[in-house]
């Protein structure tokens, strides 16, 4: 599954959005495929922005991940990104894990009836065997549900980015992401909620696409906000954003910049 432009939260009411970066032109990919009809598929690993769907055709079942958005994680071995995460909205980590869960739920019941999923199959990679593939989600009522994320403050906007299937581009849907998530953070729903007056906001960041993982082969790589390196092929790789990815020529050079080697994969 393709990899997505970014999208985090944190703060103050009625604060006008950052501007987003230039639009980069989008990760070659395949042409839009419109999939009517797809469910939700109940699974341990579903959170807000990255779910099973069972699509009543081929594949019949895919992982999808969210374009431009970023809902914070329950899991805590994510640390870095849930830090990440609760520096965008302003609040503590611990709060930022309250805000996954209630995300996930939103997106459960947003989903609850049979939806529709645009995707160009760009991946974005993940730990399930089925691999995960970044879409644009259309709920019953045709709601966008990135959008409906960020307009209740539950996701920030980071991610992939891509041309929009309807030929938007990414700089226009940023900039209609950043009125929405406005409008959260001065009613102080979902994450801004618990946001102080005083957090300092943070820019909305994008990126045009995830490091294929052959640009990752040799060497040794790590997140920028991590205190471990690991082997490209560990499995804690893909849980790094494409952003906070930094790569080694050596064990030596990532043991200079002073990381430690994870204690799974042994590099």
């Amino acid at each position: 599954m393709p990899e997505l432009a970014p999208v985090e939260a944190e703060e103050q009411p009625a604060e006008a959005p950052q501007a987003a970066p230039p639009p980069k032109k989008a990760p070659a990919g395949k042409p839009w495929q419109r999939l009517d009809g797809c469910t939700w598929e109940a699974d341990r690993w579903n959170d807000g922005d990255s779910f099973h769907i069972l699509t009543g055709s081929e594949p019949p079942e895919i992982v999808a991940r969210l374009y431009f958005v970023d809902t914070p994680e329950a899991e805590t071995a994510y640390r870095d990104r849930i830090a990440e995460q609760a520096a965008y909205f302003g609040i503590t980590k611990e709060q930022a894990v309250d805000i996954a869960h209630e995300a996930a739920a939103f997106t459960e019941k947003q989903l609850a009836a049979p939806f529709t999923v645009w995707t160009r199959w760009n991946s974005a990679l993940g730990r399930s065997a089925l691999g995960r593939v970044y879409c644009v989600i259309l709920t019953k009522e045709g709601d966008d549900l990135a959008e409906l994320l960020v307009a209740n403050g539950l996701a920030r906007i980071y991610g992939v980015k891509t041309v929009l299937y309807d030929g938007r581009d990414s700089q226009e849907y940023l900039a209609h992401l950043g009125k929405l998530e406005t409008k959260a953070k001065a009613a102080k729903i979902g994450g801004w909620r618990f946001a102080t007056a005083t957090a300092t906001p943070k820019p909305a960041q994008t990126v045009s696409t995830t490091p294929p993982a052959a640009s990752l082969a040799g060497g040794c790589v790590a997140s920028k906000n991590s205190a471990v390196f690991h082997k490209p092929e560990c499995k804690s790789v893909p849980t790094i954003f494409p952003a906070n990815l930094v790569k080694f020529g050596s064990r030596e050079e990532a043991t200079a910049a002073g990381k430690k080697p994870c204690a799974i994969c042994k590099p």
